[in-house]
């Protein structure tokens, strides 16, 4: 397992925006500063469960439960959960 990837999970509202770029999901805290980087863009405010590996990695969501965002975080090299296991 990768032990550098920190799994994160937030239970919150966030922006889901189709841009240029693809699909871009961001926190509602930082929607205003950051939703001004992408071009061509049409946002979608919606609220549930969000995970993403590290603080460099990008937002997937949303999902109805804790469980199922926990479990969309499998280890991108060799396909096991990602444990928050780092000291």
């Amino acid at each position: 397992m990768v032990t550098f990837l920190k799994p994160e999970v937030e239970y919150g509202t966030f922006y889901v925006g189709e841009t240029t770029e693809g699909t871009v999901i961001l926190p509602y805290d930082i929607f205003e500063t950051k939703s001004k980087n992408y071009a061509s863009q049409r946002w979608q405010e919606q609220i549930g469960w969000f995970g993403r590996l590290s603080d460099w990695t990008n937002w997937a969501g949303p999902f109805d439960s804790e469980a199922e965002a926990k479990e969309c975080l499998s280890d991108p090299y060799d396909g096991d959960p990602v444990e928050d296991d780092i000291e």
